[in-house]
């Protein structure tokens, strides 16, 4: 048996126990989350997670307990998206051919099932505001440019 046989067999092992850690961890932890997610969205509490397999996230997201993202309904084909930067609190429910806006939190059980502005609070059903403190960054930008137009041009 040649050297890169050996390595083939080797790797074939290992991706199928590999396979099985995932499907004992997801019994154990009660998730069901695509394995291209581990390294890149947090999640703190990891318990009843469901994410479909054609969800697409972001960076720096975060999911806690009891999330589900997904499908509107079992006959549909389209799965949100959620941009960077996104909270997702316990209970809430993400669904359709949506997305999430970069920087918006999505409230304790809370269902979206309509896009969402980027900086955005959701709560409630598709309760959609702009975050607090989006509003106070967006004075303070505003009151800057116009600060810096009126430099500009002389104007003031």
């Amino acid at each position: 048996m040649s050297l890169s046989s050996s390595l083939a067999r080797l790797g074939g092992r290992v991706k199928y126990r590999l396979a099985m850690f995932r499907l004992d961890v997801q019994k154990v932890l009660t998730c069901q989350i695509p394995t291209r997610y581990w390294h890149s969205v947090k999640f703190p509490h990891p318990v009843g997670i469901v994410i479909g397999d054609g969800v697409r996230i972001g960076k720096n997201v975060q999911i806690y307990q009891n999330v589900t993202i997904g499908l509107r309904s079992h006959d549909a084909k389209d799965y949100p998206e959620i941009e960077d930067d996104v909270f997702i609190y316990t209970g809430a429910m993400i669904l359709g051919g949506i997305r999430i806006g970069r920087g918006s939190e999505i409230g304790a059980h809370a269902i979206v099932t309509h896009d969402v502005p980027p900086g955005s609070l959701v709560k409630g059903v598709n309760e959609i505001r702009p975050r607090p403190d989006s509003r106070a960054m967006m004075s303070a930008i505003v009151e800057g440019l116009v600060g810096l137009a009126a430099a500009a041009f002389g104007a003031g």
